[in-house]
């Protein structure tokens, strides 16, 4: 089954810095789904619809691990949050 969640025009950087927290409806609505139901895939046209920031890239990253979900990025197709990536390193250290 395919789900589809938004935030039209809502940047990608969108950061409650003091909560550490994400400020998008649509990204708050997907999460709360991936803890009732197994997905496998969040699909999205690149990882910079996704975030524009490390910040939120770590958080939202964090939670789709906790799920056992990954990324398929259509315009990165190598893409995953499981590779090792040492760019990565630098900002999750």
């Amino acid at each position: 089954m395919i789900h589809f969640f938004r935030d039209e025009g809502i940047s990608g950087a969108k950061l409650n810095e003091e909560a550490l927290e994400i400020d998008r409806v649509g990204l708050q609505e997907m999460l709360v789904h991936l803890s009732s139901v197994q997905i496998d895939y969040v699909v999205v046209l690149n990882t910079g619809r996704l975030w524009r920031s490390d910040i939120v890239k770590v958080l939202i990253q964090r939670e789709l691990k906790k799920y056992g979900c990954d990324i398929k990025s259509i315009e990165q197709p190598f893409y995953s949050i499981h590779k090792k990536d040492p760019n990565n390193f630098l900002v999750m250290a």
